[in-house]
């Protein structure tokens, strides 16, 4: 139960981690931007995962790759791989999922699913999923399928909020302004899995990623699983695990943020995830926290 465990909250923390990789001014040039996170549950060393999102002129191009280390390597033998490519929104529109691919590999052998969507409506036009080799039929029906994205398609529609969300409440620190609450709900299908991201802004706040205050950004996100969750999965009972979880997202509240921290609120697991540099192209490297 422990390598379900490390696999799937190693999984939807990354997720979430990507949605704050390039919030990005559309005035800047585009270009990729990668970062290198450090995962660790109850204060122990548990994954590394590195975010590379490329916003092009017509589409974004997200990549997300993750491993276990040390102790949780060798329980789970964890490492996966995801890219997606989805349409940049058009004036107030939210980006379209135009393809998803993603392969993950465990002691419980190799996983791999191909979702293609119709580049006019988002529409599912084809899925595929396979384990070991051999392919899979989804336990999540057509109707639940419908009016979902991929989850890196999410996590840009999470970045396009943002992008909203500031431009409206302005650049001033939350004690300075009227406390704004903001909701946003994003409907995911991995291919295998459905469920539901809920998004509220709390607040604006003083973070000290490095030694020194920044004005950040933090968010309350939390998990609806709706189908596709197997009974061994620890995530089909991850958000009322006792009676209430969440995750607590922190980014940098400037022109172009970053992630600063995700932590799991609640549950028997504390786990965090922090951002340790932030790269654009090799020889443009900061560091972002201890």
């Amino acid at each position: 139960m422990t390598s379900f465990l490390v696999q799937r909250t190693l999984g939807i923390l990354a997720l979430v981690a990507i949605a704050s990789a390039s919030i990005a001014d559309h005035a800047e040039a585009a270009d990729e931007l990668d970062l290198y996170m450090v995962m660790t549950m109850a204060g122990v060393t548990a994954g590394s995962i590195k975010l590379s999102v490329d916003e092009q002129e017509s589409e974004t191009i997200s990549k997300l790759s993750m491993k276990s280390q040390g102790l949780f390597k060798f329980l789970t033998g964890y490492k996966s791989r995801a890219v997606a490519h989805s349409s940049n929104g058009v004036d107030s529109s939210p980006p379209m999922p135009l393809r998803y691919e993603s392969t993950y590999e465990a002691k419980s052998g190799e996983r791999r699913v191909e979702i293609r969507y119709d580049d006019q409506t988002g529409d599912i036009g084809s899925l595929g999923s396979w384990k070991r080799g051999k392919p899979r039929k989804t336990r999540v029906s057509a109707a639940l399928q419908a009016g979902t994205v991929d989850p890196l398609t999410a996590m840009v529609r999470f970045r396009h909020w943002i992008r909203e969300l500031r431009g409206d409440v302005g650049l001033q620190r939350i004690g300075h302004v009227e406390t704004v609450s903001k909701t946003q709900v994003f409907d995911v299908f991995d291919g295998r899995r459905r469920y539901r991201l809920s998004i509220d802004l709390l607040e604006r706040l003083e973070a000290s990623p490095t030694g020194f205050s920044v004005p950040a950004l933090r968010f309350r996100v939390e998990l609806e699983t709706l189908a596709g969750f197997g009974k061994n999965d620890m995530l089909a009972n991850w958000s009322s695990e006792d009676g209430q979880r969440w995750i607590d997202v922190v980014v940098s509240d400037e022109n172009s943020p970053i992630p600063i921290s995700m932590s799991t609120i609640g549950g028997s697991l504390k786990t965090d995830i922090q951002t340790r540099k932030i790269c654009r192209g090799e020889d443009h490297c900061r560091k972002v926290s201890h």
